[in-house]
């Protein structure tokens, strides 16, 4: 998936309670899109959404308002890429993961294999 727009949100703690309700009693799978500050920060929300039954969560790491300590966006570093994937791998393992890349990727064969 390639993305270059994206929104903040109220939390993950907010969206388990008051949204992800809402949309579950649409009764269709729900992919939850998260972003962070920080790399250790995507496997903390990736954990939280472990136990819920969204079908998905999306790894948003192509936003401009994803910004790693030091200015640059996750979305600029296969590396990163890789261990963001890992982590939310790993904390959530029984979710289905999608990783959004940035379209403008100059690597992009070696971003979405990193994903």
């Amino acid at each position: 998936m390639l993305n270059s727009i994206g929104r903040e949100s109220d939390g993950i703690k907010n969206f388990i309670n008051k949204e992800l309700p809402r949309w579950l009693e649409l009764g269709k799978p729900v992919a939850v899109n998260i972003s962070a500050d920080t790399i250790e920060e995507y496997g903390q929300i990736a954990a939280e959404l472990a136990p819920t039954p969204v079908a998905a969560i999306t790894l948003n790491v192509s936003c401009l308002n994803v910004i790693k300590p030091g200015g640059l966006m996750f979305g600029k570093s296969p590396e990163d890429v890789r261990e963001i994937t890992a982590l939310a791998r790993e904390s959530a393992p029984d979710k289905f993961i999608i990783v959004k890349l940035p379209a403008y990727a100059d690597r992009l064969l070696e971003f979405a294999l990193a994903a």
